[in-house]
Order: C-alpha cells, then sequence, then structure tokens
C-alpha cells in the first residue's frame, strides 16, 4: 500500500484511524466473550492479571 507523499493525510488518514479503533474494539468483545467461555472457572494466563494502564497513567505535563 504506497501512500503519496510518503504519509497518509486528510479523509485517508481519518479512515484508516477509524477502522484501527473498530478493530481493537472488536479484539475487545472477542477477547471479553472468549474470557467468559474458557477461563470462567479460573485460568493463569498472565495477562489477565495485568494492571489496568488507565488506572496507573500519568497525566502529560501541562
Amino acid at each position: 500500500m504506497a501512500l503519496r507523499d510518503g504519509g497518509a493525510s486528510g479523509p485517508r488518514a481519518h479512515a484508516l484511524t477509524k477502522a484501527f479503533r473498530l478493530l481493537v474494539a472488536l479484539f475487545g468483545v472477542a477477547d471479553t466473550r472468549r474470557r467468559k467461555l474458557y477461563c470462567a472457572g479460573g485460568c493463569t494466563h498472565e495477562w489477565h492479571n495485568l494492571p489496568d494502564p488507565r488506572r496507573g497513567a500519568r497525566q502529560a505535563p501541562s
């Protein structure tokens, strides 16, 4: 996929951003369903116990 002028801009960049956000949301829904089905009784997957990045996020200096 070649982009003009070495980067995406305008409507194409907006469409790519929207598509990326949609895919991330879709994967989130799929992972939640997978956890409910296959990990309901508890499991040892390390990634289930990662800290929530939103809770520990630092705010950018103003």
